[in-house]
């Protein structure tokens, strides 16, 4: 080293370099008379910390605020699914609602429409049909039970045939309005 540089002081060996001195760290030459101490290394051997009670503390409390954590996203998305299902059934209860509404108005429409005032009405205005004078109903013959005589049917003549007016063949004549349809209904069902 020349006389006119300054000296520069040197850091033992394996010691880190301060940020504020630029420049490269020199080793001092070791003496001759000493002997040569093993290097000393900065790395070492980090033992498990014992798992106390204060270990157990905290891991008990990041369980603790993890299950809660995880139970109320649970309980919000099981609230959710409810608003969803209640949604639906609302929607549902509306349509049902709607169609009650509508079946029951098709049934007053129907029963408008099969009304025997109404029949006769579209009878006479629109199809310009005309009630008959007289009208004569012609009952069926009934068969014969094996062993009968033959001739005219026998039995309990047809409803009205004793107002006068019927032939001996079984002919009955037309009620005037509804005056007698329960008498004649039981002659017009089928029989087996």
């Amino acid at each position: 080293m020349s006389p006119a540089e300054p000296q520069r002081k040197l850091a033992p060996p394996g010691a880190a370099r301060p940020l504020h001195q630029p420049g490269p760290v020199y080793h001092q030459p070791e003496p001759a008379g000493r002997a040569a101490e093993p290097e000393r290394r900065h790395l070492r051997l980090v033992e498990r910390p014992r798992r106390g009670p204060v270990y157990l503390r905290r891991l008990g409390l990041a369980l603790l605020v993890a299950s809660l954590t995880l139970l109320g996203l649970g309980l919000v998305a099981l609230h959710a699914l409810s608003a969803q299902d209640q949604f639906t059934l609302n929607q549902l209860q509306d349509q049902a609602a709607s169609a009650q509404a509508a079946y029951q108005r098709l049934r007053l429409e129907v029963a408008q429409l099969e009304a025997p005032a109404r029949i006769v009405s579209v009878a006479e205005g629109k199809l310009k049909m005309v009630q008959p004078g007289s009208v004569t109903y012609l009952p069926a013959p009934r068969p014969a039970a094996p062993g009968a005589a033959s001739g005219p049917a026998s039995g309990p003549s047809p409803a009205g045939a004793s107002r006068g007016g019927t032939s001996g063949r079984g002919v009955v004549p037309a009620p005037l309005g509804d005056a007698d349809w329960p008498a004649i209904k039981p002659y017009l069902t089928p029989r087996p």
